[in-house]
């Protein structure tokens, strides 16, 4: 599995696209407010265990700034940090805080 670093974790949770694109992710699955539930868990957000269960959000995100020159905005382009990736970890958080077990 890949590590993600508490700065990568921090790095992420900071990108303001991602953030409104998590905040869509939270309103597309119902989460009540959504954009106050993203601001008090975006940091579990981008640290979720990707459905493929190697990295996180935030390691996706490091990979794509790391790999690129001149760096891209991931947080922006959905072929660097997919829907899917943030819609994932946006039920998982949700399941994590309900107390769900995972693929509920």
């Amino acid at each position: 599995m890949t590590i993600t670093s508490l700065s990568d974790i921090s790095v992420a949770a900071e990108d303001d696209d991602l953030h409104d694109r998590a905040i869509a992710a939270a309103a597309e699955v119902g989460i009540q407010d959504p954009v106050n539930w993203v601001n008090m868990n975006m940091r579990r957000i981008v640290a979720s265990t990707l459905e493929s269960g190697e990295g996180t959000l935030a390691s996706v995100y490091a990979y794509a700034v790391a790999s690129y020159d001149p760096p891209p905005t991931p947080g922006a382009d959905p072929t660097k940090v997919t829907d899917a990736y943030i819609r994932h970890a946006v039920k998982d958080t949700r399941r994590a805080l309900e107390g769900a077990p995972a693929g509920v």
